[in-house]
């Protein structure tokens, strides 16, 4: 794996690109959002090592998934009209596409995070795959929490 400030510069690179593209910049009240954002996905990534998934696929993941959160922010901007990526458009990407890995860890049905889409791991499993973080009963009618 790249050591976390090349990919950081990478992943900042992508996100300045795939806005950059549309005609928009980051705004000072959104680029510190992105970047922690990113830094998060960095820290997500290197704890969630999986030996039978290359760098390289796990690295072109998280790029089309910040491109992907970038795209909606732009989406966001223009139905404002914006003429830059604000911290509003940020949050409005967080709320609609989180949990989107590796930036925001995703959740299975009983609220672990302990999964990742290239784990193996089905994270759309009813149960946690750990005793600790079970967090209801099975009932006939589902889970009650």
């Amino acid at each position: 794996m790249m050591e976390h400030d090349d990919l950081f510069r990478r992943l900042w690179l992508v996100a300045q690109l795939q806005a950059a593209e549309f005609g928009l910049g980051f705004g000072d009240d959104c680029a510190d959002h992105v970047q922690d954002f990113i830094d998060m996905g960095i820290s997500n990534m290197l704890a969630d090592q999986d030996g039978h998934i290359e760098d390289a696929i796990r690295i072109a993941y998280a790029e089309n998934a910040l491109r992907t959160f970038v795209l909606e922010m732009i989406m966001e901007a223009r139905r404002l009209g914006l003429d830059e990526l604000r911290e509003v458009t940020f949050h409005h990407a967080f709320g609609f596409l989180c949990p989107i890995w590796p930036f925001c860890p995703p959740k299975n049905r009983a609220g672990s995070t302990e999964t990742s889409p290239l784990s193996g791991a089905d994270p759309y499993s009813p149960w946690p795959t750990s005793p600790g973080s079970l967090r209801g009963t099975e009932t006939d009618e589902g889970i009650t929490i």
